[in-house]
């Protein structure tokens, strides 16, 4: 499946017409694929996405001045689908106004599975608002990103491991994973859960912050 098919696969099933323009950036060697509406807010949004090379930051600054309008692509989608939309290893789309994310799902028992983890992990991880099992994605709260120090982190992070009985950890934890929720509290996204020892969590994103 290419992206083309998953956008218009997620713009059917949330419904309504595609009628909303969303400009189009691939990564091509990681698959990953950036969609935005064009307004200031969104723009400002996406930032956290370019800030990993100097090729990346090149690249947003020319976005930050229009330069998006004539070169990169669009498509039409369903306007339900709101201001931005992430293809990585799951599939996201963040409405800015309404403070919400919609996460997709392959299956019924995928979808079933992802929310019951998110449920179990209760303050760690974005609270799920709504369900939608004909469409299979479920509808989660907003996370922000924020400068955080590695020591409310790191608390957090041994909250997470008493929690869970000093058992699982993250998987591959990096800045990008830990936002915060509209009260300023420390959330993590992308649970890649495994067994081990929970320091690893905290090496990894020490290394992956360098």
């Amino acid at each position: 499946m290419t992206y083309l098919d998953t956008l218009f696969d997620i713009s059917k099933r949330v419904g309504g017409e595609n009628n909303c323009g969303y400009y189009v950036l691939v990564h091509k060697k990681h698959k990953r694929v950036v969609c935005f509406r064009d307004s200031k807010e969104v723009i400002e949004f996406i930032k956290p996405k370019f800030r990993h090379s100097t090729l990346k930051r090149i690249l947003y600054w020319f976005i930050t001045k229009g330069f998006h309008r004539w070169f990169f692509d669009k498509v039409l989608l369903s306007s339900r689908l709101g201001d931005v939309i992430y293809i990585a290893n799951s599939v996201k789309s963040f409405d800015l106004e309404e403070k919400k994310v919609l996460v997709f799902k392959d299956s019924k028992e995928e979808l079933l599975n992802d929310i019951a983890s998110q449920i179990f992990l209760q303050s760690f991880a974005a609270k799920v608002l709504e369900i939608d099992n004909k469409g299979l994605y479920f509808k989660e709260e907003l996370l922000y990103d924020m400068d955080l120090s590695i020591k409310d982190i790191a608390k957090k992070l041994e909250e997470f491991q008493r929690f869970t009985g000093y058992k699982y950890i993250h998987g591959d934890f990096v800045k990008d994973h830990v936002k915060v929720d509209n009260e300023g509290n420390i959330k993590f996204i992308d649970w890649n859960f495994k067994e081990g020892n929970p320091e690893e969590d905290i090496k990894n994103f020490m290394e992956r912050s360098q």
